[in-house]
């Protein structure tokens, strides 16, 4: 192998290995595949905090190094030598305190790990604001000593910051979008079970509706109902007699209304019963049981006779020809009338009500109904459950999960549907 063959194999991109893992078995194949990544991860930190206490150690030396060094040039006056001299306490004191609080954790994981970087941060911060005097003012006196301080706090800094530079958080999103996508799929399982169950119960429910139609058909021809239609035809025929006599005695008062009227303006003592026929007829004659109106009748028409009450030609024409038929007969007969055919009507009602007909069709309509009703709410539920399916896409999280897989793991992943059950397929360690 010549030498530009020997350099291109040791710079060749390393291919990624292949895998074929079955849908349901992806979760078990990662937490195995991924082990050993996680154990070199912990290993790492591992490492790197010893490095920070390595750091730490050798700061410290620095420290006392500032601590005990002299000037170079001690013939200075005695206020600069007290500046520099409190300014130098100070900042050995600020970063001893800041040596001490940096406190690897005893147990190495990511958790902790986080916890310390959040720890170290706020200490430095604090650290950083209070030790900007004191070093500035330093670097006047024992620059080296004081800048290799400051050089021994940058690579503890520089060291804690490296702790999170690594695959453990892309490991673990990985992990979290392969367990959301077993949720996802163990849901639409789930839903599509619920929709063949929906699905069953409509079909008997529509079985139901086509055999309930089929039995209020048949009944509707049976004689037994036909009687009931002409028991309904009976109280129809009775509630028309009623409604024509209704108009009978409409019609009489409206033509004698502003007769009673002028009456009233001369016999203020008849308004009340006069306003009670003229505003509802029908509920004032059932409440007149001497028929005082019969006694209006005749006083307002005799009152008309004698020019006592104010009408043109034609109206006192009709309404003496309706007040001369205002007898105690009349209305006697009329209330007779009424009072039969009420109690035809109530009697058709009742045998309607208690036909047996009455009962079985409301039984079948009512169970038509319900039927309905709960094959509506039924195809709704399918319905939902169906765009509920529609949005619940797994293929996205396939797609990450193979492009992730690839890039953290260099395995060039290849996810079947169903369940390995088999040993031909590859596991990659």
């Amino acid at each position: 192998m010549g030498r530009v063959g020997f350099l291109s194999f040791l710079f060749r991109k390393k291919e990624p290995k292949k895998a074929t893992v079955a849908e349901a078995d992806l979760y078990d194949w990662f937490l195995d595949i991924s082990q050993d990544q996680f154990f070199s991860i912990k290993e790492d930190l591992r490492r790197q905090f010893g490095e920070i206490e390595q750091h730490i150690a050798d700061t410290r030396g620095l420290v006392s190094a500032l601590e005990a060094a002299k000037l170079q040039n001690e013939n200075i006056p005695s206020k600069a030598s007290q500046v520099m001299q409190g300014n130098r306490e100070a900042n050995v004191r600020m970063t001893r305190v800041l040596l001490d609080a940096i406190q690897p954790p005893i147990e190495i994981t990511m958790e902790a790990t986080k916890q310390f970087i959040a720890d170290f941060e706020e200490q430095m911060s604090q650290y950083q604001k209070s030790s900007a005097k004191s070093h500035y003012i330093l670097q006047e006196f024992f620059a080296n000593e004081a800048g290799a301080v400051r050089a021994g706090i940058r690579k503890i800094d520089s060291s804690v910051r490296n702790l999170l530079k690594n695959e453990y958080e892309d490991l673990l999103t990985l992990k979290k979008t392969i367990i959301t996508l077993g949720k996802t799929k163990r849901s639409k399982a789930d839903i599509q079970r619920q929709i063949g169950g929906l699905q069953r119960e409509q079909k008997l429910a529509q079985k139901d509706i086509t055999d309930t139609r089929a039995d209020l058909d048949a009944y509707l021809k049976s004689p037994e109902y036909k009687s009931l239609l002409e028991l309904y035809e009976q109280e129809g025929d009775v509630k028309g007699r009623l409604e024509k006599q209704h108009e009978v005695l409409k019609t009489f008062f409206s033509d004698i209304d502003r007769a009673l009227r002028k009456f009233v303006h001369i016999e203020r003592s008849e308004e009340k019963i006069v306003d009670a026929y003229l505003a509802d007829p029908f509920a004032a004659i059932a409440n007149d049981p001497v028929l005082q109106i019969v006694d209006v009748c005749q006083r307002t028409a005799r009152a008309i006779r004698a020019d006592l009450v104010d009408l043109k030609d034609r109206e006192k024409e009709t309404a003496l020809a309706r007040l001369d038929e205002a007898t105690a007969k009349f209305f006697i007969t009329y209330k007779q009338a009424l009072h039969i055919l009420g109690e035809s009507a109530m009697d058709i009602g009742r045998r309607i009500r208690n036909h047996r007909a009455s009962a079985k069709q409301g039984d079948l309509d009512y169970r038509l109904t319900h039927l309905g009703k709960k094959s509506e709410a039924i195809e709704e539920q399918i319905a939902d459950m169906q765009r509920k399916l529609e949005s619940m896409q797994t293929d996205d999280y396939l797609d990450v999960i193979r492009d992730e897989t690839k890039r953290i793991l260099q395995i060039d992943l290849e996810i079947t549907p169903g369940t390995t059950e088999n040993d031909d397929i590859e596991v990659v360690r």
